[in-house]
C-alpha cells in the first residue's frame, strides 16, 4: 500500500461580533493504492474535548464542534471519523469544518491542538 494524506496545518475561525465563529479546510490525498477491501480512515480527537483556551489565563474555554464527511462529531470525549478514502488513481479530498458552539465572550486568540489519526481499515464484507 502507498498513499499520502495532507492535513491543513491550522484552521482559523472567523465571524461577526456577537455571532458564532467558523472555519473550514480540506483533507487531501494523492493517488491511493491499497489492498482489496481496504480504505484509509481519518479521525479527529482533542485532549480538551473540543474546547479552545483563551490566550490570557486560559481559564475561559470556548467549546466548538468539528464536522467532516460523516456529520458533526457529537462525542467530544473520543472524537471520531471525519473522512474515508478508498483506492483511487486520482487525488481525492474531503471537507472539514469547525464552528464555535457559542458566541465568544472575550476578544483575543483562542487555540486548541487537535490530533488527526490516519489508519487503514478493512471494508465490511
Amino acid at each position: 500500500p502507498t498513499y499520502t494524506v495532507t492535513i491543513p496545518a491550522s484552521f482559523e475561525l472567523t465571524g461577526e461580533y456577537g455571532q458564532q465563529y467558523s472555519g473550514s479546510g480540506t483533507i487531501q490525498t494523492g493517488k491511493v493504492f491499497l489492498n482489496e477491501g481496504e480504505k484509509i480512515v481519518v479521525t479527529l480527537t482533542s485532549a480538551s474535548k473540543f474546547n479552545m483556551s483563551h490566550e490570557g489565563a486560559g481559564e475561559y474555554k470556548l467549546p466548538y464542534t468539528a464536522e467532516g464527511n460523516f456529520g458533526k462529531l457529537t462525542n467530544k470525549e473520543t472524537g471520531g471519523k471525519v473522512a474515508e478514502f478508498p483506492t483511487s488513481t486520482e487525488p481525492a479530498s474531503a471537507g472539514i469544518s469547525f464552528t464555535t458552539d457559542e458566541t465568544p465572550t472575550f476578544a483575543g486568540k483562542y487555540t486548541d491542538p487537535v490530533v488527526f489519526g490516519i489508519s487503514i481499515e478493512k471494508e465490511p464484507s
